[in-house]
């Protein structure tokens, strides 16, 4: 049976979790393991029931080709907020909510051959969430507005959905990854292999600040602060401060580091602004706002809840 067919190896998975594949989906998510089994393992293990009634002999592809994609997704979910055209306060409330909207549209997505469904978007998500939601999750999806009509746009081919934008990126690395290497037998040398490009500044900057922080050189949260951690994982930095400092390492001046961080894309956008305000105890900074992709932590510190932002209107 698959890894999630089975509540019993699911028990015994839990005390080795090096043997769990749902181990690295898990860490993925902010949830309890105990609410994750009872949401994303019943999805799936739902999905599976789906297969094995109507396809058994697909059934053991489909869990490993699904769980193959929805881990690559859901990284590549991490560097990005979603939806994108919502509050930052919206956003981080939503946080979770959304990560668990985007597992079920990569089932839907697995799935799409099999649906019985041929109707309308709200035909096919009612038939998704009555058949591979339980009630509890049902209700987590449906009552809330956001939520349910990301899902509805993923339903409509014709219609732009960032969910489904995740998934054909996802996609795309993993095809990227699995494209078929040219031996070096069949390949003539007639220049040395370049040398090894240098890392793009931006990653560069990212990895300074990380070591700096675990070093505990650059304080967080506090008052007097240039990084704030926001909830949902995102991660508030002061701008042009902490680029000033790199710069001075580097020669390089703090607006062309700034530009080739943002670059990256891992920071929020609202409304194509990348900047916010952010009144950290009665004084107004202006930052950047960076989603977990950032990797500037091993274990993010608790949110500063006192942090109020909003983005920054140019003329």
């Amino acid at each position: 049976m698959s890894w999630w067919g089975s509540q019993q190896s699911t028990e015994i998975d839990r005390a080795r979790p090096e043997r769990d594949p749902l181990h690295d989906v898990w860490k993925l998510t902010a949830l309890p393991r105990s609410e994750f089994d009872a949401t994303y393992v019943d999805l799936w293990s739902r999905s599976r029931t789906f297969v094995e009634t109507h396809q058994p002999s697909e059934s053991e592809r489909f869990c490993d080709e699904l769980m193959t994609l929805t881990r690559a997704t859901m990284r590549v979910r991490q560097s990005q907020i979603v939806p994108r055209r919502i509050p930052t306060e919206e956003a981080t409330r939503l946080s979770e909510l959304m990560t668990f909207a985007l597992a079920l549209t990569v089932v839907l997505h697995s799935l799409r051959p099999q649906i019985p469904v041929t109707g309308s978007a709200d035909e096919t998500l009612e038939w998704a969430t009555k058949t591979l939601l339980s009630d509890a999750s049902r209700r987590w999806v449906c009552d809330e507005p956001v939520a349910y009509d990301e899902l509805r746009r993923f339903c409509v081919p014709s219609v732009n959905s960032e969910l489904r934008a995740l998934i054909e990126l996802a996609e795309a690395r993993l095809n990227a990854l699995q494209a078929p290497i040219e031996s070096e037998s069949s390949v003539v040398q007639t220049t040395p292999a370049p040398a090894p490009s240098r890392k793009a500044k931006g990653w560069r900057f990212l990895e300074w600040l990380r070591s700096e922080l675990e070093a505990g050189h650059i304080t967080v949260n506090e008052p007097e602060s240039l990084v704030h951690t926001l909830p949902g994982g995102e991660t508030f930095v002061v701008v042009p401060t902490l680029f000033e400092a790199f710069g001075q390492a580097e020669g390089e001046p703090a607006k062309r580091i700034q530009n080739q961080v943002a670059r990256l894309g891992v920071h929020r956008v609202v409304d194509g602004h990348n900047l916010f305000n952010a009144n950290v105890n009665g004084r107004t900074v202006r930052g950047l706002i960076l989603g977990t992709g950032a990797g500037l932590w091993s274990q993010i510190p608790s949110p500063n809840h006192v942090l109020r932002m909003r983005p920054v209107r140019t003329s």
